[in-house]
């Protein structure tokens, strides 16, 4: 196992809808010398409703496959395992069409937030937390089977 700092990176969020600047975008955080850039695929168009839009992550691909930068990706902000158990293969299979983007672009990591609920819901907390756990286990094999782990 590796321990310590792999490196530095930052995101490379706000590019425009049609990607006209995120070759520019990308430039410009090569030339700090940073070595990590964070692929937001939901501001990247990559997934749209679950599914991987293929025009927007080949048009991604071809921009980033040939500069020396290492890419992680951040999965769209409404995944959710604290949500009401009838959408979580909802929520599992928008993670799952970006983690599957995310794999097609190199990511060595993909980031997700922890699931958030009401206050007022407190009470079920201890399971929204089994309910995430359960979920994100099944997102950790998907990351296996992609070869992400």
């Amino acid at each position: 196992m590796t321990t310590g700092i792999r490196g530095i990176g930052m995101t490379a969020m706000g590019v425009s809808n049609d990607l006209s600047d995120l070759a520019s975008r990308l430039d410009e955080i090569e030339t700090t010398g940073l070595t990590f850039v964070e692929l937001p695929l939901y501001d990247l168009d990559c997934v749209i409703a679950g599914r991987i839009y293929r025009t927007q992550l080949q048009a991604v691909k071809k921009i980033t496959s040939s500069r020396r930068l290492t890419y992680t990706a951040h999965g769209p902000h409404p995944i959710n395992f604290f949500d009401d158990v009838f959408r979580l293969p909802r929520h599992f299979e928008v993670l799952k069409a970006s983690m599957e983007a995310a794999a097609e672009l190199g990511a060595v990591h993909y980031v997700v937030h922890a699931g958030m609920m009401p206050l007022v819901q407190s009470m079920g907390l201890e399971a929204a937390y089994e309910r995430q756990r359960e979920w994100l286990t099944r997102g950790g094999d998907l990351a296996k089977s992609l070869g992400q782990s």
